[in-house]
């Protein structure tokens, strides 16, 4: 019988830490985060990861004017599909995607007794594809630097455009695991 995958399957995994530098609104942001996933074949990855804003963007101009400040929050994640070429070598490639969603809020920066701290948020459709070049630190542990492009759709928040969450991405990876 033919099948898609046949003989010995090596099975294995891996997860850890990442930090992202992107543009949001037009100002430098990192984002902070994680992804990990089971490894078919020390190749095929399927997993999950998100990710959520860490630095303090301000709303945009556009934003409720509510009468007082209010920053951007922006978190997203969902499944993780990579392939990775040559793993058995020093340092070697991998390609990747994150496919999902998020969430998108304007929140008030200082909240007072009885007042939500969310003034507005949407829900966001999110696509991240990701390549990178790794290295073999020890059996356990890899060091992956990566670029990358975060698409996302579907923003309906007053004064933000798809765009300013949109944009390229360069990131830091530590992976542990048994590859």
């Amino acid at each position: 019988m033919e099948t898609l995958i046949s003989g010995t399957v090596s099975t294995g995994g891996y997860g850890g830490p990442v930090l992202v530098y992107s543009r949001i609104q037009g100002r430098d942001a990192l984002l902070f985060g994680g992804r990990g996933g089971w490894i078919a074949n020390h190749r095929f990855v399927l997993g999950a990861g998100g990710f959520a804003l860490t630095t303090r963007v301000p709303a945009p101009a556009g934003a409720p004017d509510i009468g007082e400040a209010l920053r951007t929050e922006f978190a997203y994640g969902g499944l993780w599909l990579e392939y990775i070429f040559l793993p058995d070598k020093l340092v070697h490639g991998s390609i990747g995607t994150l496919i999902g969603g998020g969430a998108v809020s304007y929140s008030r920066i200082r909240r007072m007794q009885r007042q939500d701290r969310e003034v507005e948020n949407d829900v966001v459709f999110t696509v991240d594809p990701v390549v990178a070049v790794e290295m073999n630190l020890l059996r356990f542990l890899r060091v992956s630097l990566g670029v990358g492009y975060r698409y996302v759709g579907s923003v309906e928040l007053t004064g933000l455009r798809q765009e300013d969450l949109s944009g390229f991405t360069g990131s830091l990876m530590l992976k542990f695991g048994r590859f």
